[in-house]
């Protein structure tokens, strides 16, 4: 089954850590050969709610100054409109279906159910390379032992 990588930003550390689970990712070195390198560009989709309005930097902004500078790894982004709850089952409809993105922004409160439906998969060996850079926030994205992303941000918890 397709599963997605919880991740929490449009930062090289979150697109390591999903290129294993993309189903659009390029092909791969056959097996058996010398290298697993890509063959090609790694195309990796996010999903996220975040707000574009009106004097605030848009993803859109963020992907193409990345795609720019990574020739290698393009992102594609999408936003999804609807509400975090609208969000999670449309998730979950699209990974059931082998058709989930690479990535998604994700509420912390969300995750446990996301985990514990088999929905995420876990990334602790890549995200520990990282656990330096965070707060608490860190330890929110952590599920029966096992990190399953990156935290974006913070708010009033």
């Amino acid at each position: 089954m397709k599963h997605l990588r919880i991740a929490a930003a449009l930062v090289a550390v979150p697109l390591v850590l999903s290129m294993a689970a993309c189903a659009n990712q390029s092909p791969q070195t056959p097996a058996g050969s010398e290298s697993s390198t890509p063959a090609g560009p790694v195309s990796i989709t996010y999903s996220h709610r975040l707000p574009d309005g009106e004097g605030m930097t848009k993803v859109a902004d963020i992907v193409k100054k990345w795609n720019d500078a990574h020739p290698d790894i393009q992102v594609t982004a999408t936003k999804f409109d609807g509400n975090a709850q609208q969000m999670v089952t449309r998730l979950e409809t699209d990974i059931k279906a082998n058709n989930g993105p690479c990535l998604a922004q994700l509420g912390y409160n969300e995750i446990p159910d996301m985990y514990n439906k088999g929905l995420v998969e876990d990334v602790s060996t890549e995200a520990a390379k990282y656990k330096a850079n965070y707060t608490a926030a860190y330890d929110l994205m952590t599920v029966d032992g096992k990190t399953v992303g990156l935290p974006q941000d913070t708010g009033p918890l």
